[in-house]
């Protein structure tokens, strides 16, 4: 499983907004999008005025694409940080 980590999401957005922004930039369906920890260790933006969420997707080269689409996006205030992380535990 691929994680596509995403930092610098404004406290109020709602997972249904990034799976929307996600599909508008161009990911197939993700598994799932949460917010928080991911099922590894993995460090969160814990900022009181930003959070971190994450998409799971099970190709890889899918989600680096879409990371480099978004990374740096500026989107409702803030600039979106996007990178994949691998997860090893299933």
């Amino acid at each position: 499983m691929f994680y596509l980590r995403l930092g610098n999401l404004p406290q109020e957005v709602t997972e249904e907004e990034v799976r929307e922004l996600l599909v508008k930039y161009g990911a197939k369906e993700p598994e799932k999008v949460f917010f928080g920890e991911a099922e590894a260790d993995v460090e969160v933006d814990t900022k009181v005025d930003t959070k971190g969420g994450y998409a799971a997707f099970s190709d890889r080269e899918h989600a680096d694409k879409l990371a480099e689409r978004l990374n740096g996006m500026y989107w409702k205030g803030k600039s979106i940080v996007a990178n994949v992380a691998v997860m090893f535990r299933e």
